[in-house]
Parts: structure tokens; sequence; C-alpha cells
């Protein structure tokens, strides 16, 4: 069973109470979709164990050229994460973390990524 069609530009799915498991889902479904583009999963509660997941999928699209997160729960551990896939990612122009708790440590990392990276 697919959740998003294989050739659906953008998705978002803001405030629909998607918690971890529904982003390993989603995550399988950005793997599989070569025409997504866009992604929005704000004001959901995946935090740290989900952004694992979409981490992985980061790393395998080809396509995904703009991803919203804000309002996720993510601190500085998932911004960790996060920072090992967005310090390659050529593709991605918009990466939006609005209203989440990352912390000092976690704007730095983001920070040394965003002076490496010129394509974000």
């Amino acid at each position: 069973m697919s959740i998003v069609s294989r050739n659906h530009g953008d998705i978002y799915l803001d405030n629909n109470g998607i918690a971890e498991l529904g982003e390993f889902y989603i995550s399988e479904a950005i793997k599989s979709n070569k025409g997504l583009t866009s992604i929005g999963l704000g004001m959901n509660r995946i935090e740290n164990n989900g952004v694992k997941h979409l981490s992985d999928a980061l790393q395998q699209s080809q396509t995904i050229r703009r991803i919203l997160l804000n309002e996720k729960g993510i601190d500085e551990e998932g911004i960790r994460v996060l920072a090992e896939v967005l310090r390659d990612q050529t593709i991605l122009v918009m990466f939006q973390l609005s209203d989440n708790p990352i912390g000092t440590n976690g704007a730095r990392r983001l920070n040394n990524i965003l002076q490496n990276n010129t394509v974000i």
C-alpha cells in the first residue's frame, strides 16, 4: 500500500498527529517516490527517533528540494542527525526548523553546516 503517489510533487502533512511510527512510513514513501520535491511535516511530534528515519530517507532522495519541520520537538540530538545529511546535501534549497528546541549547540552545528553548504 502506497501512502504517497509515486509522481506527486508536494505533500504537506502538518498538524496530523503523526508520531515516530508514522514518520517511518512517510520516510519509506519518500525513498520510493521519485517525483516528490516538497514535504511539510510541521506540528507533528516525531521528535528525534522520527528524525533518524527522515534523515535516512533524505540521504537516498535525489528530488526533495524543500522540507518543513517546524514545531516537531527536534532538539540538539535531532540536529546532530540532520546535520550529517545536510553537510553533503546538494539538492535541498529550503529547510525550515522554526519552533524546535535545538539549543545553542544545535544552532552552532547548523551554522557550521550552512557555512560550508552553498546550496541551502
